[in-house]
């Protein structure tokens, strides 16, 4: 891991010259590496996540984990695209909405056989003492999930992109038993406005 960071950090350091975009992409690396070390200590100190607020910082960081920002981001540093402050922003809010989108169906889908560094086992413990059932959980989820993409939706995202985004994990993750297109009623009507 730290020859990788040395050689992604070499690399953007040298061989950017979009400083707004090198900055942005060793912040993201930054907090990719962060959030292995914070969910470790977060899970260390709690066995399960006992506040909403803990939930919502542990599901920060877990998204965080998969690096597709950081990805995307790269790319963007070596095509021959215009770079500039608004295609950065945009390339974020893709990132971002693909890495809650991601965790969310990864973890839902391994909700059965998973360890306990699973962001859907840590939101049914979290409600466990709620009276609800396994049902209910699931929507609780589905909805807090749902809230977490209209809020990219409310950054106006392209609708094409998402749309792209939308039928890959349609395609590639209709298996998961999570279908957030059931709850998207909202976000669908945010689309429509773009």
């Amino acid at each position: 891991m730290v020859e990788l960071n040395d050689i992604v950090k070499f690399i953007v350091v040298n061989y950017l010259k979009h400083n707004e975009l090198k900055d942005t992409i060793l912040k993201q690396l930054k907090n990719m590496y962060l959030s292995f070390i914070e969910i470790f200590e977060l899970l260390k100190n709690n066995k399960h996540i006992m506040s909403s607020e803990n939930y919502n910082i542990y599901f920060n960081y877990r998204s965080k984990r998969l690096c597709v920002t950081l990805m995307l981001l790269c790319d963007l540093a070596f095509t021959n695209e215009v770079v500039n402050s608004e295609k950065i922003r945009e390339y974020l809010l893709i990132g971002q909405y693909s890495e809650i989108k991601a965790t969310i169906i990864r973890d839902f889908t391994k909700r059965n056989t998973s360890d306990s560094d699973n962001s859907y086992l840590a939101f049914k413990n979290l409600k466990e003492n709620s009276n609800k059932s396994e049902d209910e959980i699931e929507n609780l989820f589905k909805n807090m999930a749902n809230a977490d993409l209209e809020r990219l939706m409310n950054e106006k995202v392209s609708k094409e992109v998402i749309d792209v985004i939308e039928n890959f994990f349609a395609k590639y993750y209709s298996k998961s038993g999570l279908n957030l297109k059931e709850n998207t009623k909202i976000i669908d009507s945010k689309l429509s406005k773009f």
